[in-house]
């Protein structure tokens, strides 16, 4: 780490300007940004590729590992009033009652030429807009 350092102070400042004004610690802190936000686009590729696919299933668990590792890319990147935020408005319990909601929304939506079972079942329907009411700060 020495040499490491060493290099940096004598070579890459004085080759690079823009790193002048930069600590070791600032670089590494960047590339551990940039490789945190690299991570986090492969899961919104992911989510992407299966929207394509229509795969209801790999949509709900993509849509949570978005919501749980958002926070912590935004921490890794100095952004962690965001990232507070974040877990202020979309608790753990928000997400799961989202994820049951839009399960039974592609249910609904299997069922929706069939009146007479969409009657018997608007009920369940209102259960988990109710979960989601309950769970998530943001929907009044």
């Amino acid at each position: 780490m020495i040499l490491l350092q060493r290099h940096y102070q004598t070579k890459v400042k004085k080759d690079c300007p823009m790193f002048a004004e930069m600590t070791l610690q600032d670089v590494q802190d960047a590339a551990k940004c940039m490789e945190s936000s690299y991570r986090f686009s492969l899961l919104i590729q992911k989510l992407s590729g299966d929207v394509g696919k229509f795969d209801k299933k790999a949509i709900i668990t993509d849509v949570d590992n978005i919501f749980v590792q958002l926070p912590s890319v935004l921490d890794t990147c100095g952004k962690s009033d965001w990232a507070n935020e974040v877990r202020k408005y979309l608790p753990m319990d928000c997400i799961h009652a989202v994820e049951d909601f839009v399960a039974e929304l592609a249910v609904v939506e299997h069922n929706y030429s069939h009146m007479e079972w969409l009657v018997r079942n608007y009920k369940d329907v209102e259960a988990y807009v109710a979960m989601v009411r309950m769970h998530c700060p943001f929907v009044y």
